[in-house]
């Protein structure tokens, strides 16, 4: 009897050293590790285009280790393209960008919408498995060593979406402002996106225009 109780023991011991190892397994490595800037994403043959008074760089983040390491999603599993901008300002008018009418257009004439930060963090969320998959294996234990994990977790990541998000909207004169803009595309889209476009808005005129970028 106490043999069985002994073995039982020394199972469960197992399985809680197992448990707290995974602690360390399951992070938000882009906000840990911050190895990428955005001047490292910018140099990943950005497309350019100036439209006066404005130059606008983009880098689609459709690469699955590029986006795996600067934000931690694979775009094909998590359905949304993360888009590096930065606008630089060199005219004489303060200038807002219009984010939310901002999108990315695909060779079959499909358009597809910005995404608010806090959707792309739901998504963000939703794609990740790490920490899920601790209840199916270690039962109530895994689900109580993941549950106080997991809330540290979904902080950092919201916190480093946020600090990387495009910023500011309202960009002043010969000033710049840069930044990631997420947006909801299927998978099996992905490979037929060719644009993006930019919405500017006039603070004067309250009239907007458009500024496509294609790559």
């Amino acid at each position: 009897m106490g043999i069985v109780k002994s073995i039982k023991f020394c199972c469960f011991f197992t399985m809680f050293i197992q448990a707290l190892l995974l602690i360390g397994c399951a992070s938000y490595a882009p906000a840990e590790k911050a190895n990428m800037t955005p001047t490292d994403i910018l140099n990943r043959n950005a497309a350019v285009v100036n439209s006066a008074p404005c130059e606008f760089r983009v880098v689609v983040l459709k690469d699955r280790e590029l986006a795996k390491n600067y934000v931690g999603i694979d775009p094909f599993k998590s359905s949304m393209i993360p888009v590096f901008l930065k606008v630089n300002n060199y005219g004489s008018d303060l200038i807002k960008v219009d984010i939310p009418d901002s999108s990315l257009s695909s060779d079959g004439g499909e358009s597809f919408s910005s995404l608010t930060i806090e959707q792309a963090v739901e998504i963000a969320r939703r794609s990740d498995a790490e920490v899920v998959g601790w209840y199916i294996a270690f039962g109530v234990m895994g689900a109580l060593v993941s549950g106080s994990n997991t809330a540290s977790v979904n902080k950092s990541l919201e916190e480093d979406y946020h600090s990387k998000s495009f910023k500011p909207t309202l960009i002043n004169t010969k000033s710049s402002a840069e930044g990631l803009i997420f947006f909801s595309v299927p998978a099996d889209k992905q490979k037929l996106l060719h644009s993006v476009t930019i919405q500017l808005l006039d603070l004067t005129s309250h009239k907007s225009r458009s500024v496509v970028v294609s790559f």
